[in-house]
């Protein structure tokens, strides 16, 4: 079945990010994905979007649905015959919408967690609480900042800017879990501000069972805000035997 390309609006996206021991990462990733590592660290976060009247392209605004969103990402690489390929895998996806998570499989062919959201923000200010019934939570406090770049991944924010709007596909698991389907989303506007973040924990990120003390560190985090958006579905990669390892998520 062909899967529907969407459009819509993006209110407001948030990417936060870490820098990642390598081979931590590279036990949770399945296979062909590998990281993509930046002056030697992996990286991988959150991205905590907030999308509106998305709906399939050519049906009208009224039709399209609001929801927040969070995708638990890490930059990969991958080979397909003699090409090096660069993007994101997409560990998990939650929403804010029922419909969205009652239709994974359908409307949207990847998994969608229906999560319970807390969102309390202005155009300077940021708090965002998500939780989910099998115990996955985040608590994200930040705010715009006019500060010196503090990331150690890149040397500015301009570069950081460019590496994540390059990184134009991404790939989730689909909904049976036999393959990685791949969506692309485009955005009109990059336009970025830097984000001091005054309380972050993420229950999956600051395990350490996944990631042992020192493996993993907070980097950086952005937000765009006020953008259209396109997202496109790619072709689906079958994973090699050894797809999943054994200490996956």
């Amino acid at each position: 079945m062909k899967m529907l390309d969407f459009c819509g609006h993006v209110d407001r996206r948030i990417l936060v990010n870490y820098r990642i021991d390598p081979q931590y990462l590279q036990c949770i990733l399945p296979a062909p994905f590998r990281p993509h590592c930046i002056n030697g660290s992996a990286i991988g976060g959150l991205c905590l979007i907030r999308l509106r009247q998305t709906r399939p392209r050519g049906w009208p605004a009224l039709l399209g649905i609001q929801a927040e969103n969070i995708a638990y990402r890490f930059a990969v690489e991958w080979d397909e015959g003699h090409q090096t390929k660069r993007g994101a895998f997409i560990l998990r996806r939650d929403t804010s919408s029922p419909l969205l998570a009652w239709t994974s499989g359908w409307l949207m062919p990847t998994r969608q967690y229906w999560s319970r959201f807390e969102v309390n923000e202005n155009d300077n200010q940021f708090k965002i609480q998500a939780s989910h019934r099998d115990g996955t939570k985040l608590v994200l406090n930040a705010q715009l900042s006019t500060e010196k770049w503090t990331g150690k991944c890149f040397d500015c924010q301009a570069n950081a800017t460019d590496f994540f709007e390059q990184e134009t596909i991404g790939y989730t698991p689909t909904a049976n879990g036999q393959d990685f389907i791949g969506m692309g989303l485009e955005m009109a506007d990059w336009t970025v501000n830097t984000l001091s973040v005054q309380q972050l924990q993420s229950t999956y990120f600051d395990d350490p069972r996944r990631f042992p003390l020192g493996s993993i560190k907070f980097d950086h985090a952005f937000v765009l805000q006020n953008s259209a958006h396109q997202m496109r579905w790619k072709d689906k990669l079958t994973p090699s035997p050894r797809a999943w390892p054994s200490r996956a998520a």
